[in-house]
């Protein structure tokens, strides 16, 4: 499978999980359509708006393809190992925030990498910089890790943690963890 074909597959399940038309005044984006935040990003959901309203929705799609591609979508992805973890990382990045959703994994692995030394299943682990970017140190970290432990598991614990913390939880829990905890493998 192609990084092309990975994208096409994550693109079409995060369709799914992200639904049409949303104004929740709780909702920190602000109105949505398919999850396109009009407080995030205004120039993108109106052109998107525009288009599928005027009829143009072969165009609209074409258009919220290329904004999540370049704005959500790492090609870094493409060479993990475990599909499932790919699309999780992308689909929570719409959720959370990109750079915000890393930043919490890179954190995760640093503790997986730690406890793994305690536990001497492995003798040494160079610590991740926790910048928020999916990079190649990122991408070789988690392959290294994922051969000693369920990397998937002990990230999405941390992203159950993260969303029972926010102050809306109480609102948008069930369908965060709904999400949250569906498995879908890039095929």
């Amino acid at each position: 499978m192609t990084c092309e074909e990975k994208f096409e597959s994550a693109f079409k399940e995060l369709l799914v999980n992200e639904g049409f038309l949303a104004n929740d005044p709780d909702d920190a984006g602000g109105k949505t359509l398919f999850g396109v935040a009009s407080k995030y990003h205004p120039e993108t959901y109106a052109l998107i708006h525009t288009l599928w309203f005027d009829g143009k929705k072969e165009l609209a799609m074409d258009k919220l393809k290329r904004f999540y591609k370049i704005e959500f979508w790492n090609n870094n992805f493409c060479f993990l190992k475990d599909t499932s973890l790919a699309f999780k990382l992308f689909d929570l990045s719409v959720n959370i925030g990109v750079k915000k959703l890393i930043r919490i994994y890179q954190n995760r692995l640093n503790l997986i990498g730690k406890n793994l030394i305690r536990a001497k299943v492995i003798d040494y682990y160079e610590e991740l910089i926790t910048d928020g970017i999916f990079g190649q140190r990122t991408l070789i970290t988690t392959d290294m890790l994922n051969s000693h432990c369920d990397v998937y598991r002990s990230f999405i614990e941390r992203i159950e943690w993260y969303y029972k913390t926010r102050l809306t939880y109480w609102k948008f829990g069930k369908g965060w963890m709904s999400r949250l905890n569906k498995r879908y493998y890039l095929v």
